[in-house]
């Protein structure tokens, strides 16, 4: 099993890998951090996996992340689908939980959830942990 968490260059993202790392220590798993790219030639291609893990190594390292922890990033196009998309990944992870950030939501907003959210947490098999962006927590 794993610690699944969608990956992020937003406040949001920061606030779900914190956690995330969080969790990790809680249930003495893996972390595994899931990228969904805009296409899948961008998914494929090595330089921009490379570009993506150093995204997430800078950010593990703004958050304090511990040296020894067991992490991975997988990375998939969305194909114009992205909760499908990042259901698929954590699922193929084996994640116990996949956590998830959510940007600030306008009056509106507050009704409803986004909709990539959204179908996340209704889709998902398995528990989906949605968190917030704390104020200043990355610049990105």
């Amino acid at each position: 099993m794993s610690v699944a968490v969608a990956h992020s260059m937003t406040e949001a993202g920061a606030a779900a890998l914190e956690l995330a790392m969080t969790e990790c220590g809680f249930r003495s798993e893996p972390l595994v951090v899931l990228h969904v790219a805009k296409d899948a030639d961008d998914a494929q291609d090595p330089l921009h996996r490379d570009h993506y893990l150093e995204q997430v190594r800078s950010q593990l390292n703004e958050l304090g992340a511990p040296a020894d922890l067991d992490w991975r990033l997988e990375v998939v196009g969305a194909g114009g689908d992205v909760a499908g998309a990042l259901l698929d990944l954590a699922v193929q992870a084996g994640a116990s939980i996949l956590i998830i950030g959510q940007k600030p939501r306008s009056r509106v907003g507050k009704f409803l959830m986004g909709s990539t959210v959204q179908r996340v947490v209704l889709d998902a098999s398995m528990p989906v942990l949605v968190t917030r962006a704390h104020p200043g927590s990355l610049k990105a």
